[in-house]
C-alpha cells in the first residue's frame, strides 16, 4: 500500500497491511502480545515498519497509563567515576537494547530529579549505593507501585529485588589465581562501604588469603585510573612495589598497567596485575588478566525483572545472582 506524502500512517493502515483487526495491532502496539501467535505478531511488526506507523509517546501513556519508559539511575556524587566507567556505559546501553526488544525505552535519570521524573517512567534500574538507598526509600513512598531493581544489592532488608555477580567469589577467585606464582599480594578497593559489592569482594580475597596462608595488603583509593597509576608509581619510587596487584575494578588496574609501562617494567614478570569486570574491548585489547563479571547477563536479567515488576504492581520480585570467569590474558 501507498500512502500520501503528507498523510501519518494509521492503525488501520497497519491491520490492513497485516491482515488483522485494528483491535488486534492496537494490542500488540500496548505489549499485549499474549492475546495472538507469534506469526501474527511477526506481520504486525513488519507492517508497522513498512507504512511508517509511529505513535505520539504522550498519547499512548494517556491511553495506556504507561509511558513505555524505564530509568536507569545513578548516584550524582559519582559522575566522574560513572562516565569514567566504560564498564557502567556499556551496562546501559545493553539495557536500552534488551528494552527495545519489548518496545520500552531508557531514560538516564539523574537521582536529585527522581521523585519529579518517577511519573515519566513504568519502572527504574538503580545502582546500588550507600547514597541511593535514601533516594529509592523515599521514591518508593512516594510511588509504591514503581518497580525498583538495583544493579548489586542494598543491605539490609531492602526488599528491592537485584541482579548481581557472586562478589565474594571475585575477591576469592583472583586471590587463589595470583596465589599459584606469589605469595605477597596488594589489593586496591574502594574504602568500606563506599560502593556496594566491594566489601564483599574484599571479604573473599582475605577469606582465601587466609585460607591459602598469603600475605595480604590493602589499599583504598577511588579506583580510577589515576588512583592506579599513582599506586604503582610511588610504590615504585619507595622501592615497596609488589610482586602481584589485585585491582578491583578494571579502572584501577588499566591505570596500574599503564604506569607500569611507563615505567619500564616487564609485565607480569615484575609486576602481574588482575583486575574485576572485563570491561568490553578495553581489557582484552591490552591484555589485561581479570575476572569477568558477565554484563550482557547482568542487562536482560535487570530488564526480565523490571519489566515483571511493571507487569505484577505491588508484588515483590525477585532478583538474580550470576557467576563469574577469570579471563587469563597476559598482565598476570
Amino acid at each position: 500500500m501507498t500512502l500520501t506524502k503528507n498523510r501519518l500512517a494509521t492503525l488501520a493502515d497497519v491491520a490492513e497491511h497485516a491482515g488483522v483487526s485494528t483491535s488486534t495491532v492496537s494490542l500488540f502496539i500496548n505489549g499485549k502480545l499474549h492475546r495472538m501467535g507469534k506469526q501474527t505478531q511477526e506481520k504486525i511488526a513488519q507492517a508497522l515498519d513498512a507504512v511508517g506507523y509511529t505513535m505520539d509517546p504522550i498519547a499512548r501513556s494517556l491511553s495506556t497509563g504507561k509511558t513505555m519508559t524505564v530509568g536507569l539511575a545513578w548516584d550524582a556524587s559519582n559522575y566522574d567515576y560513572y562516565f569514567e566507567d566504560v564498564y557502567f556505559m556499556y551496562f546501559a546501553k545493553m539495557v536500552a537494547n534488551a528494552l527495545s526488544q519489548h518496545g520500552y525505552g531508557l531514560t538516564l535519570v539523574d537521582l536529585q530529579d527522581l521523585k519529579i521524573k518517577s511519573r515519566t517512567m513504568d519502572g527504574l534500574i538503580v545502582k546500588a549505593t550507600s547514597t541511593t538507598w535514601e533516594d529509592v526509600t523515599q521514591l518508593r513512598q512516594l510511588s509504591p507501585s514503581l518497580p525498583v531493581v538495583s544493579l548489586g544489592k542494598f543491605g539490609g532488608e531492602s526488599h528491592v529485588p537485584s541482579v548481581s555477580v557472586d562478589d565474594v567469589g571475585s575477591g576469592r577467585a583472583g586471590i587463589e589465581y595470583l596465589a599459584i606464582k606469589h605469595r605477597e599480594i596488594h589489593l586496591l578497593s574502594f574504602p568500606a562501604g563506599r560502593i556496594v559489592g566491594f566489601d564483599e569482594r574484599v571479604e573473599g580475597a582475605v577469606r582465601a588469603a587466609e585460607k591459602l596462608g598469603v600475605s595480604l595488603t590493602i589499599e583504598y583509593g577511588e579506583m580510577s585510573q589515576s588512583f592506579g597509576e599513582e599506586v604503582v608509581q610511588r610504590r615504585y619510587r619507595d622501592g615497596s612495589l609488589p610482586h602481584a596487584l589485585f585491582c578491583l575494578n578494571d579502572i584501577a588496574a588499566v591505570g596500574a598497567l599503564k604506569a607500569a609501562r611507563d615505567l619500564g617494567l616487564v609485565v607480569p614478570e615484575q609486576l602481574s596485575i588482575l583486575g574485576v569486570d572485563d570491561t568490553p574491548s578495553v581489557s582484552y585489547c591490552l591484555g589485561l588478566s581479570t575476572i569477568r563479571h558477565p554484563i550482557g547477563d547482568l542487562a536482560e536479567a535487570a530488564v526480565s525483572a523490571v519489566l515483571w515488576g511493571i507487569s505484577h504492581p505491588f508484588q515483590e520480585g525477585q532478583g538474580a545472582v550470576l557467576d563469574t570467569k577469570i579471563m587469563v590474558r597476559s598482565s598476570a
